[in-house]
């Protein structure tokens, strides 16, 4: 079975202005013996990371 998901985040960056991230997954992989409740929080586990890298790379980018 596989499962997906996806997150996103809308950061104000002062002076009226924002960005947003969005990451996600397609097709992970339920693992043998995996539960899908913990399948979707290994999942959110790494979009959470790859979310947060990318928000901050786009806040450090945008001098916010």
């Amino acid at each position: 079975m596989k499962i997906s998901g996806s997150l996103g985040h809308t950061a104000n960056i002062g002076d009226f202005q924002n960005v947003r991230a969005d990451a996600g997954i397609t097709d992970f992989e339920v693992k043998p013996g995996q539960t899908v409740e913990e399948a979707f929080e290994e999942m959110y586990g790494i979009i959470g990371v790859e979310l947060l890298k990318q928000l901050k790379k786009l806040v450090d980018n945008l001098g916010g």
